[in-house]
């Protein structure tokens, strides 16, 4: 079942059968050994229990499938993570806890694997776009926490540039946060010495339209021109 994410709301546990490992990978070995009752976790105690968050699980799909080294590599991630959450005895409690986090848009290509079927049939915590009020927040809290004086048309003006064109959506697209954090960081670069941030630093910096681009054209501007060459050749890529 499909839940909204809430700050403070505790994370559901998500189980998965992992398939058998077809070999003592490093990987595999080291997570035996530090779940063993001997391992490290060991020294924890027994009311302890390791958590482990992973995050980007998308690039098991991106970067792994690119040659034959990255897809072993992924086959002996998977085979560390059984060893992770396969109790030692039967009807015992696994070592670890797992909990994994991939885009929405790549929960196709996770349910070709029966570790990621499983563990998204048994349950899924989605985590959907933010309301206006929750983008708001995200925009004028960091600055509030570090005493910065924030005028208000700046907020408005995100919001305005980032809404959605589709009302089936209600409000905001779920790639908006990382725009609108390079725009945030830009204009703090051009607000005036002292200043507070506001409109017209917002703009000199691009704004959530034009302010990775910017970015992205100053790092390659600053490349020796023997490094822009190979950065046009991979860019394709």
């Amino acid at each position: 079942m499909a839940r909204r994410g809430r700050p403070g709301r505790r994370c559901p546990r998500a189980r998965a059968t992992l398939p058998p490992a077809r070999g003592p990978a490093p990987w595999t070995r080291a997570c035996r050994a530090g779940l063993a009752p001997e391992g490290g976790l060991a020294q924890l105690g027994s009311a302890r229990r390791l958590v482990l968050v992973i995050d980007q699980l998308e690039e098991l799909f991106t970067l792994a499938e690119k040659n034959e080294q990255g897809r072993e590599e992924r086959a002996a991630f998977f085979a560390a993570l059984r060893a992770a959450t396969t109790p030692a005895e039967p009807g015992g409690v696994p070592g670890a806890m797992v909990v994994a986090a991939v885009r929405g848009d790549f929960l196709d290509q996770a349910l070709r694997f029966p570790l990621l079927a499983e563990a998204i049939d048994a349950e899924v915590f989605a985590i959907t776009p933010m309301s206006e009020a929750e983008l708001r927040s995200a925009v004028t809290g960091p600055a509030a926490e570090a005493g910065l004086g924030f005028d208000g048309a700046v907020v408005d003006a995100v919001v305005a540039e980032v809404r959605s064109d589709d009302p089936a959506t209600e409000g905001f697209g779920a790639g908006v946060l990382p725009l609108v954090s390079q725009a945030m960081y830009a204009a703090w670069g051009h607000r005036e010495p002292g200043g507070e941030l506001d409109l017209r630093a917002y703009r000199r910096g691009g704004g959530t339209t034009d302010a990775v681009n910017r970015s992205a054209q100053s790092l390659y501007d600053g490349l020796p021109p023997k490094s822009r060459r190979s950065r046009v050749r991979c860019s394709p890529c």
